[in-house]
Formats: structure tokens, C-alpha cells, sequence
């Protein structure tokens, strides 16, 4: 058994979500209409079928040293290591659905000029070509389209902005009159962005058009947001009464208030000091989140959070920022 096998066990013996055997795992996510149900199928259009376990792709900084790096490992703590993207630091780590694409922030300082860009990782080949760079904001948050056609990312401004994969055509997204944005994500027909502006939930067509603010009431949305594997429904923190709460929300239910539309997924999670931060839904029903030091699993039915770095984060190190990845992903 792995440092990290009683997570396994304890989601097997919880909600039987994972069944670990022949070297892969089964999820309960209902499959598209007319398809056998198969392991890892989201419900999207073009999902790929894996056999082999899946990923958790985040930026982790060791006890001692002084910024992140990217790193995978599958969700029962095996396979632990750092990807391979060259001596400069990358940090903030978006997958394409198919898995074969990795989004990232790469910074460098090494010369007296500081410059930031978005880079695009093909996971095949290992090779990174730039989407944008030099960049001229701060980047932030990024997220490529199911059809592998465009990239969205929120500056640290919160401005948002579109480009395509190559690099060609960038634009800001959201309109003067829209707010700003961030945690953007596709949606699963690459047609709509969803992100969090101003405290909501909010949405915009790819093209701009169509801004539409999906949250109501006073709940003021935090950092993330993330959709479940078929698109229909969103998971996002929310204070709500002084109480930071996990939420998932229908977003066929919406607009809807913020603080008692759709279901409690964590209650009052900053109880203990402890955030919920930067979520990400995997295809087998699991949601990883940042406490800011440690990540932690928990099944988007409900139940106890798992943590999956506390032997990495033991000797001082961090670890945030998670995003499931395909276990067809060749990392």
C-alpha cells in the first residue's frame, strides 16, 4: 500500500466511487445516451476512455524552497514527481479535456527584466510552445476549450481575456459594461465561459456576447470555480452569514441566491482556519480542493474530506492549485 492508501480506502468504503483493480478505476458519472458506461466517461461529447488511474496535476513548493513548481501524481499519492518544463518557474496548471494539453503560467526572473506568459504544454511530444509572452498583465487563471481551440485567462486585475491556441487572435473577453472576472472555465461544447465576477457566479459566450450574471443575494462567491464532469452543474466557496460554505449549484437552476439555491457540499469549512479554495471535478465524482497548504478530496455527494499531501507538505512544503487530469495523460 502507498503513504497515501488510506485514501483509497476510505473513498472505496465511503461512497464506492473508485475500484482499484486491473490498474484502473471505474466512475459512477452517468454516461452519454446510447454509450456503454466505460471508466473515466464525463458525459461529454469526444470524453476519452482511460483504463488507468487518473491525475492530480498542481503547483507544490518543497520545505526550504522558495517558489512552486509543477507536479502529478495519481490520487492515492503514487507517482509523485515534478513535470518537465524547463528552469523557469511554472505555476497555475489548466488540463484540456482529452488531457494531451497543459496550460501554464511560466515566470521568469532571471534577468533584470521580470516577464510572465502562458504556455502551452503538448503532453505527447513535451513540448511547450507560448500562447502569450511576453505577457503585459500579471497572469492569473487560465483554462483551455474542450475542442482544443482556444485558451481563456483573468489577469491579476481580473480582467479576462480570450485567445486561440496558437497564440493568434487575443481579445478581452468581457465587455466594459460586464465587470471583470476570474477562475474562468469552458463549458462543455466550448460555446460558453464561465467565471466569477464581482462575487457571482457569472457566464459569457465565447464570442462576448451574452453576459449574464447566474448568482444572486449576498453570498459573495470566493476563489474557484469549477464544472462537473457532464456541464451541468458548478461547484464554487461561498460566504455566506460570516460562514465559508462549498457549494454545487444546478446551472439550470439559475440564476438562483447564492447562499441557498443548490446543495452544501462543506459547511462553515473556515471554522477551523481552514479554506476550500480553487476546486476541481473529476470525472469519477471527486472534488480536490486547496486548503492553502494541503490538498484535500472530497466526494461531490458528501462526506469527510481526505487529505492527499500531508506527507509532502510535512517538512514545511505547500501544495495548491489542483486540476484532475486524464488518466490517458502521458506525464
Amino acid at each position: 500500500m502507498s503513504r497515501y492508501g488510506s485514501f483509497v480506502n476510505v473513498v472505496v468504503k465511503s461512497v464506492a466511487l473508485l475500484a482499484l483493480g486491473c490498474g484502473g478505476l471505474t466512475s459512477n458519472a452517468g454516461p452519454d445516451a446510447g454509450d456503454a458506461a466505460s471508466p473515466f466517461d464525463s458525459g461529454a461529447p469526444g470524453a476519452p476512455t482511460c483504463t488507468k488511474p487518473p491525475w492530480v496535476v498542481f503547483d507544490y513548493m518543497q520545505g526550504g524552497a522558495t517558489s512552486y513548481r509543477i507536479y502529478a501524481m495519481h490520487p492515492d499519492g503514487t507517482a509523485f514527481h515534478a513535470l518537465d518544463l524547463g528552469p523557469m518557474r511554472a505555476t497555475l496548471p489548466a488540463i484540456s479535456r482529452d488531457g494531451t494539453k497543459l496550460v501554464y503560467d511560466q515566470y521568469d526572473d532571471s534577468g533584470p527584466n521580470e516577464t510572465e506568459g502562458l504556455m502551452l504544454f503538448d503532453v505527447t511530444t513535451k513540448a511547450s510552445t507560448p500562447v502569450g509572452w511576453p505577457a503585459t498583465v500579471i497572469l492569473y487563471w487560465s483554462a483551455i476549450s474542450p475542442d482544443d481551440q482556444f485558451v481563456v485567462y483573468s489577469s491579476a486585475y481580473m480582467n479576462t481575456f480570450i485567445t486561440g491556441a496558437n497564440g493568434s487572435g487575443l481579445r478581452q473577453l468581457i465587455q466594459p459594461n460586464g465587470g471583470n472576472g476570474a477562475f474562468p472555465v469552458f463549458s462543455n461544447d466550448s460555446s460558453t465561459v464561465y467565471f466569477v465576477a464581482s462575487g457571482k457566479v457569472s457566464s459569457v459566450r465565447a464570442d462576448g456576447t451574452d453576459f449574464q450574471t447566474l448568482t444572486t443575494g449576498a453570498g459573495d462567491i470566493g476563489e474557484g470555480l469549477a464544472l462537473s464532469p457532464d456541464g451541468t452543474r458548478v461547484v464554487v466557496p461561498v460566504l455566506c452569514a460570516a460562514k465559508w460554505q462549498l457549494r454545487i449549484f444546478s446551472l439550470a437552476a439559475l440564476p438562483g441566491d447564492s447562499c441557498t439555491a443548490g446543495t452544501t457540499l462543506l459547511p462553515d469549512f473556515m471554522s477551523n482556519g481552514v479554506a476550500a479554495v480553487h476546486p476541481s471535478w473529476s470525472d469519477a465524482d471527486l472534488i480536490v480542493y486547496s486548503d492553502t497548504h494541503d490538498l484535500q478530496i472530497v466526494a461531490a455527494s458528501g462526506g469527510a474530506p481526505t487529505n492527499i499531501t500531508s506527507q509532502l507538505t510535512a517538512s514545511g512544503g505547500w501544495a495548491s492549485d489542483a486540476v484532475w487530469a486524464s488518466g490517458c495523460s502521458d506525464f
